[in-house]
């Protein structure tokens, strides 16, 4: 939810409107772990814009309680979609790494992760799928 204070408004005419649009695919609205966040880096912030201006829906006048509800999950979809192949989950330094991991599996996940549109991006994580499949069998 975004609030704005009544004094960084002075130069308008009206009150800002504050609102939450709920993600309904999000099961925990409070979530208390912050490594299940995806964050954006500053270098990446120009990418995560260009995705979200390719995804976003057209802007079209909103007339009715519906449309505005379905530009609504458009939007959320839009911007959860960017954040999934832009932004990266805090890295915590724990574990190892896989050692059936290749830098085939390297080259498919990155030609996934940088994929833009939706039909390439569906048969790229086919690719990728199979790529590791095929490396763990052969470990």
């Amino acid at each position: 939810m975004a609030w704005l204070g009544t004094e960084e408004c002075m130069t308008s005419d009206h009150l800002p409107i504050c609102g939450f649009v709920p993600n309904p695919k999000e099961k925990n609205l409070t979530r208390s772990d912050p490594s299940g966040k995806l964050r954006v880096a500053k270098e990446n912030i120009p990418r995560f814009t260009r995705i979200v201006s390719q995804w976003l829906p057209p802007l079209t006048p909103l007339r009715t309680i519906e449309e505005t509800e379905n530009f609504a999950q458009d939007l959320c979809r839009t911007l959860e979609n960017a954040l999934k192949a832009v932004g990266k989950r805090p890295n915590k330094k724990s574990g190892r790494s896989a050692t059936w991991w290749t830098s085939e599996c390297k080259t498919a996940q990155l030609e996934y992760k940088e994929a833009l549109e939706e039909t390439e991006r569906v048969t790229l994580v086919w690719a990728f799928r199979n790529t590791v499949a095929s490396a763990k069998r052969e470990h």
